[in-house]
């Protein structure tokens, strides 16, 4: 569907742009910032924000792992996804895990584990003085990522 969606915008959008004597820059910009808006955001660390270190370890339509680091005062934005949960695993360092609806702050250690299950708004801050390590495994179920940036601050 969403393909559909945005050829059918080009075919609009890229002869305006001509009449109006725009660049196909702009049409092409356009037309990727719909195809973006409509697309599962599987990987937010490419867009939304960025972190000391991201790595996919593996991945499947319906699981992912992934290692993480956050620098002191890092976090990864308030979110949720709406088909998956987050298990979580500390591997080096300390950090929050912070919950809504319940409201709840899990400080996290090596070692420690805590899932998040699907659709909880939840945040991952580093509140320590050095970095913090963990893992993400997250399904099962289709993956998107939800930010919630009213909750930001």
């Amino acid at each position: 569907m969403p393909g559909s969606a945005v050829a059918t915008l080009s075919i609009f959008i890229e002869p305006m742009c001509r009449a109006a004597g725009k660049t196909g820059t702009i049409a092409r910009r356009l037309i990727e910032e719909v195809r973006l808006a409509s697309t599962p955001n599987a990987r937010p660390w490419e867009r939304d924000y960025s972190i000391e270190q991201t790595l996919v370890l593996a991945e499947t339509p319906e699981l992912r792992i992934i290692d993480l680091t956050l620098a002191p005062g890092e976090c990864v934005p308030w979110h949720l996804h709406p088909d998956n949960d987050d298990l979580f695993i500390c591997l080096r360092g300390t950090f929050e895990i912070r919950e809504l609806k319940p409201d709840r702050t899990t400080a996290m250690r090596p070692l420690d584990r805590h899932n998040v299950v699907k659709r909880t708004p939840h945040t991952a801050v580093n509140v320590s003085p050095e970095d913090c390590q963990f893992l993400i495994v997250q399904g099962p179920g289709k993956y998107d990522f939800i930010r919630l940036a009213k909750l930001d601050s």
